[in-house]
């Protein structure tokens, strides 16, 4: 992989135009987006499972809600949500890929 550590963490943490002058750091940016978009929301697994999104996130964080993770970073005071589809769907009598698709069709109106 070319150039150095630097030059790709610069890349990598740049924004999207920075991103294509370096085509390995437009690679990681890229896929990062890519799991950003399906990455389901606490807020989208609260609508499915029919609670709010606190408890989803209160839930996870406290492990008592196993569908996916609740990560806090050192240093940072906020959780990350990672929820699987998977784990979801079997909480859930529901398509969660058609749920998916209606909640995200019906936010972007």
């Amino acid at each position: 992989m070319g150039g150095s550590t630097a030059h790709r963490n610069a890349a990598y943490h740049g924004s999207q135009s920075q991103a294509w002058e370096n085509a390995e750091g437009g690679y990681y940016i890229e896929r990062r987006d890519r799991l950003r978009e399906n990455n389901i929301k606490p807020a989208e697994a609260a609508e499915i499972l029919g609670v709010s999104p606190q408890f989803i996130r209160v839930a996870m964080q406290m492990g008592q809600l196993p569908i996916g993770i609740a990560i806090k970073l050192p240093g940072s005071s906020e959780y990350t949500y990672q929820i699987s589809d998977n784990l979801l769907q079997q909480r859930t009598s529901k398509n969660v890929a058609e749920e998916i698709k209606r909640i995200r069709s019906t936010n972007q109106r």
